[in-house]
């Protein structure tokens, strides 16, 4: 929370207090000192306006005033990494929201990612750094998804004094059946990000749809029920011919995972175990590019340079096209602080990324990371906070551009 202040159109200058996302929490704070400006974000000339008791607080004609009609929330669709210290016991950590995909990994010890979904249920997990089937491990594990967070249980995931990392990501409320592909799936959906289970039949061109509002940038796809296949993962920048995995280091490979076809609301696959193996379940996380929640694209690597994203990252995931491992940089940790997707390691502390408003930089050449005519893929996601008040910035430009497009330019 924070104090703001603005002036109203009578000439009043009112402190107001607003939550994280901008929104009005009360007006005329009792004992608000200091002279009229932002004491904390977003800042009074930027302030975004908030749902309140039927009414809100807005810019007109360049003073802060008060509208008797809301306008229409802002859909948060939910990304967050969390960061805690395991108790050895039961404890419940809070992200903000119910996930529906949790990301895991130790920051001091060489335990194992695991990967948790609301669509084959808690207690399941997938290790992104091994070819292993799915496990089940209760009650040591993530043993519920709640309605602001997770549960984890007393061992594997909450060991005492372990520290911890938690990548949050939510799909939406409900997990529906899809037939949109040839292959019956079941998806878990908020538009821009969706879980989805299917089983596979072995067959080139089978399809299933993943129930997103435009084609999925980045796909990760596990098989369940086999162990020692990898993790195929498609990206836009990649193309459709091309895979790369998320368990190892290998340099990007030619083959028909994708079946050569742009994904769109359905996913074409080819006959590879690894992403169709005849009845046997399948798991895919997709990602379709969201101005202000996610970017994914390409760069070339050499000395200092910012990546343009749209927004302040809170998760940057980058790999080289070439022979490298899966950095992964969020902002709960720090930055500049590196653990692997493919690789149990602990963290370490590169210095060689930091979060700018809109993208991030990348400080000098790095091995696996930034290195000269080395070109790279990446992931880029903000957080729930970050998501939404770049949703109202989005919303407020246009509104500005509009106005400006209705004045009448004096003569």
């Amino acid at each position: 929370m924070a104090i703001l202040y603005g002036t109203q159109s009578n000439g009043e200058t009112l402190p107001v207090l607003v939550d994280q996302f901008g929104n009005l929490l009360a007006k005329g704070i009792d004992g608000a000192q200091g002279p009229p400006g932002p004491i904390g974000p977003p800042g009074v000339g930027e302030l975004p306006p908030g749902a309140f008791d039927g009414a809100y607080l807005g810019w007109e004609n360049g003073e802060l005033v008060w509208f008797g009609t809301p306008i229409p929330p802002v859909v948060i669709k939910g990304f967050r990494p969390v960061i805690y210290t395991g108790n050895g016991g039961n404890q419940l950590i809070s992200c903000g929201f119910s996930p529906d995909l949790v990301w895991l990994k130790s920051r001091n010890e060489t335990y194992r990612h695991r990967l948790y979904d609301t669509v084959r249920g808690p207690l399941n997990y997938l290790n992104s750094d091994a070819t292993l089937a799915e496990s089940t491990n209760q009650p040591e594990t993530l043993t519920s998804f709640d309605s602001d967070g997770f549960t984890v249980g007393n061992k594997l995931d909450n060991t005492s004094s372990i520290d911890y990392i938690a990548w949050c990501w939510n799909a939406g409320d409900t997990t529906v059946t899809n037939n949109d592909g040839t292959l019956e799936s079941q998806v878990r959906s908020n538009g821009s990000f969706s879980v989805v289970s299917y089983t596979g039949n072995g067959t080139q061109g089978a399809s299933f749809g993943c129930g997103l509002s435009a084609g999925p940038n980045l796909i990760i796809v596990k098989n369940l029920d086999s162990g020692g296949y990898q993790w195929p993962v498609y990206h836009s920048s990649l193309g459709n011919t091309q895979r790369i995995y998320l368990d190892g280091n290998a340099a990007k490979t030619t083959g028909t995972n994708w079946n050569n076809t742009t994904p769109s609301n359905v996913v074409s696959i080819g006959n590879n175990p690894d992403t169709n193996e005849n009845n046997k379940r399948m798991i895919a996380y997709c990602w379709a590019q969201t101005p202000g929640e996610s970017d994914f694209g390409q760069y070339n690597g050499g000395g200092r340079q910012t990546i343009q994203t749209g927004f302040r990252p809170s998760l940057v995931m980058i790999r080289s096209k070439e022979e490298g491992n899966w950095f992964m940089f969020d902002n709960a940790r720090g930055a500049g602080k590196a653990l692997y997707a493919n690789l149990v390691n602990t963290e370490q502390d590169t210095g060689a990324v930091e979060f700018l408003d809109n993208g991030f930089q990348l400080l000098f050449a790095l091995p696996g990371l930034n290195e000269s005519n080395v070109s790279y893929i990446y992931a880029a996601f903000a957080n729930t906070e970050d998501a939404a008040y770049a949703q109202r910035q989005l919303r407020r430009q246009a509104r500005q551009e509009k106005r400006q497009q209705n004045e009448t330019p004096l003569r």
